[in-house]
């Protein structure tokens, strides 16, 4: 009979000498000539993790099944069967493939044949094995979190924004991102809304928890977290916890959810003006800022270039803006947003463009954070192993936590770096903003003066003016409204 080996090293492993790839090849020989077998072809998975990797991105192992597919063999032998896979899941679909074809897995080591009914049983005893741990892990870990409650102990995960957690001294430390947290609370406490703190924080190049863009639900969820206000939550429930800094008071955490369930970008109150475009409109002459001016003595609104009203006639010379022609013909383009199918064409494109790629995106993450649980319940398995069943030495415990705590590392930085990548095509934003466009149209004619310039200021970037026309700048595009004339030095557009 003729055969095939299989032969993976993982780089994770520190015993690589007793597992080599020559000490695999050897025993697999070995066994399959007590068994009469000629192994014809060995195939190689070198610095390959069994664990992480799924089994479908291991070239060796793909090249072996469409050997076998083509060459009618029958036999997989391998060193032991973890060489095949460390995950039931990925060795059971591994083993189904070969039975398609007729062949069987044999682990030289082990001594188990599956091609017997007695490997055929030790293969659903492992699998029954595997579900009856999980739950008991499952189970095990969930009394050991309530016991950490009890304790008013954190249970693990990532910190919140602001905070690191220091595992030597047990405690919530400030980082970087905590002036970022404050400047967050101080803007909600005067009453902004998540949008404009969001755009706030963009225009100011300020990264978000995942390194990119603000988005409103990052600030809501952020101003949501009961951390903030010093408690600490599992299981759906919350629990005060000297752990958890309090750094909303009270009165301000009142304030804030008060801010969240009204108007969503109603901004700081301060003195009430007239003018509602004022630090939107820029000069297209000279892209300088446009201010407002009372011309004549029935004091007519004018906006008009900074430049030109400080006499800088030779940098500019743009026309005046009739203030209450621009600022009517603004709100009724903002308003007809909702009418016409713009922002539906904007999100068209967008889910043509991030709909696949969010996809694979979420995919990967999915998969990573599978294996960062699997990462987590190995290392509590090996402190039970260690300290409670005293299975295992502290020496070789301190080993293997290293080496679960690197890989625990490396997967929480990939799915960090998946997360930034998923913020720059998540287009979550765009449907937060037409819906603020809805609540524009339905409450902004009941909106005092103030509020309806914080309103349109929530919802405009810049407005750049020239004589033929001013692009409004919107968070998820531009357009353009066209003057009407052109009197005396002073552009219209009503």
């Amino acid at each position: 009979m003729y055969a095939v080996g299989y032969v993976r090293q993982s780089k994770e492993r520190k015993d690589r000498e007793s597992i080599s790839p020559e000490t695999q090849i050897e025993k697999i020989k070995q066994f399959a000539k007590l068994q009469e077998t000629k192994v014809v072809k060995i195939f190689r998975d070198i610095d390959i993790s069994g664990f992480r990797v799924h089994y479908s991105k291991r070239t060796g192992l793909m090249d072996m099944l469409e050997y076998i597919k083509a060459n009618n063999i029958k036999k997989v032998y391998v060193y032991n069967l973890a060489r095949l896979s460390r995950r039931i899941k990925d060795f059971l679909e591994i083993t189904n493939e070969l039975e398609k074809y007729g062949c069987s897995v044999v682990s030289a080591t082990e001594m188990i044949d599956m091609s017997t009914p007695q490997g055929r049983l030790f293969r659903n005893i492992m699998l029954s094995f595997n579900e009856y741990y999980s739950d008991s892990l499952s189970a095990t870990i969930h009394d050991n979190h309530m016991k950490n409650v009890e304790l008013k102990k954190w249970n693990g995960g990532h910190a919140p924004f602001g905070f690191s957690w220091n595992k030597a001294d047990q405690k919530f430390e400030k980082n970087k991102d905590y002036e970022t947290l404050l400047l967050i609370r101080e803007k909600a406490v005067n009453m902004w809304g998540v949008k404009k703190i969001s755009n706030h924080l963009n225009r100011r190049n300020i990264l978000s928890p995942n390194g990119g863009k603000w988005t409103s639900q990052a600030v809501k969820y952020i101003l949501l977290n009961p951390f903030y206000r010093g408690y600490l939550q599992y299981d759906g429930k919350l629990y005060e916890s000297p752990l958890a800094p309090k750094v909303f008071s009270p009165e301000d955490w009142e304030k804030i959810q008060e801010n969240l369930n009204r108007y969503v970008n109603l901004g700081p109150r301060g003195k009430a003006t007239p003018h509602l475009l004022t630090g939107l409109l820029v000069c297209g002459a000279c892209n300088s800022r446009m201010e407002i001016r009372y011309n004549g003595s029935n004091r007519v609104r004018r906006y008009i270039c900074s430049n030109r009203q400080n006499g800088f006639v030779d940098k500019c010379s743009s026309s005046l803006l009739d203030a209450d022609g621009i600022e009517q013909a603004v709100i009724k383009h903002i308003k007809s947003l909702t009418i016409t199918r713009y922002i539906d064409q904007i999100i068209e494109e967008a889910q043509k463009i991030s709909r696949p790629k969010a996809n694979d995106l979420k995919s990967e993450i999915r998969h990573l954070e599978r294996e960062l649980e699997k990462v987590i319940q190995g290392q509590k398995e090996l402190y039970e192993e260690t300290f409670i069943r005293k299975n295992v030495t502290k020496e070789r415990f301190y080993e293997m936590n290293r080496i679960f705590e690197e890989e625990r590392q490396r997967l929480e930085e990939e799915i960090k770096e998946l997360y930034k990548q998923m913020n720059a095509v998540d287009i979550t934003y765009i449907f937060d903003y037409k819906e603020e466009l809805e609540n524009f149209s339905t409450v902004f004619d009941a909106l005092s003066k103030e509020e309806q310039r914080t309103a349109i200021h929530s919802l405009v970037d810049k407005i750049v003016v020239h004589d033929e026309c001013a692009t409004i700048h919107l968070p998820v595009g531009k357009t353009k409204i066209k003057s009407t004339s052109n009197k005396r030095g002073t552009l219209y557009f009503m």
